[in-house]
């Protein structure tokens, strides 16, 4: 009981943004980020506006999988899975198999895990992941000297085999994401302080 008030006040305090942020394409890269988070956090706890406008979007996308906002595509691939059916986690699965943008066959890959169809989660592990898919997809989630260090450490130990160059690339991916919070996380932490209120 205590966790759907908990979902009920968060979605609450969200309303202000949601409605003055809504699904818009404009703003700069903070605000669309925002947007975005907002969108996700809504459809995860099942605001029916939010799933419905989500959902409709998704099914706009089956018809044509070229209209959809790339900001946004994500949130609306897992509302589409979460609150879909086999038919709609097929059609994600065989976009994951055709897509060539890495960007987007990770958001795909993402949303299938979405699903809450027991059956079809099993079905999961038949989707074919590559090694580079899978370490590409986990250094966004690096950002620290330490982080770089164990990475890179645990390679030393395990051997890659053929997969050393997307080893190579994730470490890569590291330093990048340690120099752009270096550069940028002050920037980022005002800009949420001003704009929380």
């Amino acid at each position: 009981m205590t966790v759907i008030f908990l979902q009920k006040y968060v979605l609450k305090l969200m309303k202000k943004q949601m409605t003055r942020l809504g699904w818009k394409k404009e703003g700069d890269y903070l605000t669309r980020r925002l947007q975005s988070l907002l969108i996700s956090v809504a459809v995860s706890y099942g605001d029916v506006n939010t799933v419905k406008e989500a959902t409709d979007r998704f099914n706009q996308w089956m018809q044509n999988t070229d209209n959809i906002d790339p900001e946004l595509q994500g949130r609306i691939f897992d509302a589409g899975i979460m609150y879909g059916s086999e038919k709609e986690w097929t059609f994600v699965k065989s976009q994951y198999l055709t897509v060539l943008v890495p960007s987007k066959r990770s958001q795909l890959m993402k949303a299938l895990a979405k699903s809450r169809d027991d059956s079809l989660l099993s079905r999961f592990g038949d989707v074919s992941f590559t090694l580079t898919d899978i370490i590409k997809d986990s250094t966004s989630e690096f950002s620290t000297p330490f982080d770089l260090e164990e990475v890179q450490q645990f390679f030393k130990e395990h051997d890659a085999g053929p997969g050393t160059r997307a080893v190579q690339i994730a470490s890569e991916n590291i330093q990048m994401n340690i120099q752009w919070l270096e550069q940028n996380g002050q920037t980022v932490q005002h800009w949420l302080q001003r704009n929380s209120e």
